[in-house]
Order: structure tokens, then sequence, then C-alpha cells
């Protein structure tokens, strides 16, 4: 299986090196501007070329997951939108609008549903019933949208990315369910190659397609592995292991919000906006310092999985990270505005 892992990672290095004169070309490029840390004009080719490889790896896999069409044609809705979005900068509304059709498609024919939080508060389990959908398409709204906004600087998203679906594949390598580890294993096949092409010096980036068509699959498979007769970890389990993504966005929101501001207005106040502010640091050392906190956030879940730890602490220790987190970054914000 390693062999045909490695093949697909190949694929995605193959169709990079194909499809960026291409994109060139037709000037499907990330223009550097104001809100840009990089210089110059980067091809968005990134998203295209994962999700072939992954459309590739689906034909290889073919029997590894039940569900995989459904997701397979999720993902290349998703990837379209994204690509839409990269090259004419659609409107939230449109976008919004777009992804909702989509998780309808998952949540009605892929049966990805979340039904329950369990025992978050120490009551006992923690249903919603008639809630579902609208808690189904907000989880999912936020897997997305968290890879989308954390990818500001290189190797970001993929690489938090890459923290979260190594912690899938652990867990469900070791609770024996090989059709998750599978595809989990797979989405690490094509991120990975991407990783190193993003910090490379002839760089690509993934696009809002490619972070829109990872998010989607990361959220997919928190869900499926959280939820149900099949779960083989805990709701709360997901939370950490996907922890820094929706840290960030959670913040942003909460302070744009309280600012008065669009949600979807850009600012500076991500995480890593916030580091290479205040301690004065370069995009690298803060992609380093990120990426160690997401390992740590995310062996830190996977540990207390493990260990059975209860659920409502699990909860309660990763709220009061949340709290403490945005609480100094809305002072912060206040203080400069102040200053």
């Amino acid at each position: 299986m390693f062999l045909e892992y490695a093949f697909i990672s190949c694929i995605v290095i193959f169709i990079v090196k194909i499809s960026t004169p291409v994109f060139n070309k037709k000037k499907w490029l990330d223009n550097s501007g104001a809100r840009k840390k990089h210089i110059g004009s980067v091809p968005v080719n990134g998203g295209i070329a994962m999700f072939i490889a992954f459309f590739i790896g689906f034909i290889l896999f073919n029997n590894i997951y039940d569900n995989f069409v459904i997701l397979l044609i999720c993902s290349a809705l998703i990837l379209i939108l994204g690509f839409l979005d990269d090259i004419s900068e659609l409107s939230a509304q449109s976008r919004m609008l777009a992804q909702t059709m989509v998780i309808l498609i998952a949540y009605s024919f892929g049966m990805v549903q979340i039904s329950s939080f369990g025992n978050i508060v120490g009551t006992g389990l923690f249903s919603f019933n008639d809630w579902s959908l609208i808690i189904t398409l907000l989880a999912f709204m936020a897997g997305m949208n968290a890879q989308n906004l954390v990818d500001g600087i290189d190797g970001l998203s993929s690489g938090t990315a890459i923290v979260t679906l190594s912690s899938i594949s652990f867990l469900a390598l070791n609770a024996q369910m090989n059709q998750i580890a599978s595809v989990s294993l797979l989405y690490l096949s094509i991120l990975i190659p991407f990783f190193y092409l993003n910090l490379s010096k002839n760089k690509i980036f993934m696009g809002d397609s490619g972070s829109l068509f990872i998010g989607f699959g990361i959220a997919w498979l928190l869900i499926i592995s959280a939820q149900g007769e099949l779960a083989f970890f805990k709701p709360v389990t997901a939370l950490w292991i996907y922890a820094l993504p929706l840290l960030d966005i959670i913040s942003v929101i909460i302070i744009r919000l309280k600012s008065r501001k669009s949600p979807f207005q850009p600012d500076h106040n991500h995480i890593h906006n916030q580091l290479m502010l205040k301690l004065e640091i370069n995009s690298r050392k803060a992609l380093v310092f990120i990426l160690f906190l997401s390992t740590l956030f995310a062996f830190t879940g996977v540990i207390m999985e493990i260990s059975n730890t209860p659920e409502w602490l699990m909860f309660a220790l990763l709220m009061a990270i949340f709290l403490f987190y945005t609480i100094f970054i809305a002072f912060q914000d206040n203080k400069s505005l102040t200053s």
C-alpha cells in the first residue's frame, strides 16, 4: 500500500508541473497585495492537482469506503466553487449558498450527520434530535472555512491539515477502522507533496479550491469518525485534533462581531498575524511555532481519547483555552485601537 500512496504523491507533483504553465498563461494567479505575505504572482493550481490525484486514488482504492462516491462528488463541487472564487472572487453570500447545497448532499445522500456532542457537560448524552441538520451545516461550514481562513502563510493550511489527518489515521488504525484509515492516508498522500511544493522556491498555492476541498474532507472524516454506531472516538476529541483552525476562525469572528464588522471582512487578527506582529518573527518561524501548537493540541486530544478521559473534562479544558486566547486577542485589538 505504501507504494500506491507514494504513486499518488508523485501524481500531485506531475500535475503541478504540467499545469503551472497553463495557469500562468491564463493568469489564474494569486497576486501580491496589501494583505498578501508573498511577493509577485503565484499560480493557484495546487487544489486542482490534489483533487485529480485524489480521484485517481479513488480508482485505485475503489473499495476503501462505502460512501466514497458521494464524498468524491461533493469534493468536486466544492473544488469548482473554490476555483471560481479564485479566478473571479465570488460574493460571500454566493459562497455560503453553494456550500450549503453541497453540505445538504452530504447530509442526505452521504448520511454524514451530527446527532450528539456526547457527554460534554457531565450530565448525560447531549443530543440534537431535530437540530441535527443545522448543527451538521455549521460543522461543515466551520471545517471548510477554518481551513480556508488559516491559509495565510505558506505551509500553514496544508500543515495543520496534515496534523489533523495524521491523528485521524492513527486513531482509525488503532480502532481497526481500515476504511477510514485508508481515506485519511489518501488525503495525506496528496497533502505532503503539496506542503513541500508550497514551501519550495518555485512555490504554488492551493487556492480557495484546495483549502475548501481539504476542509470539506476533514469535516467529513471527523463527523463520520465521531458519530453513529461506527464511531471510534468521542466528538470532543474531534475538536481537539482540529483545534487550531477552529480556534483561529472562532476568535476572529467573535472579534469582528465585537468590533461591529462583518465576519467576512478580512483583518489581521489571525493567529499567524498576531505571532508575527507580537514576537517580531518571519512567516517561516511563525509556521513552525503554529504547527507545533497544532501538533500539541492533536497529541493531547489523542492521549486523552486513548486514556478515556471524561468528555466533560476534555471539553472544559478546550473551552478554557479558546476563551483565554479570544480574550487576549480582543484585548490586544482594543489596545491597538486606542494607542
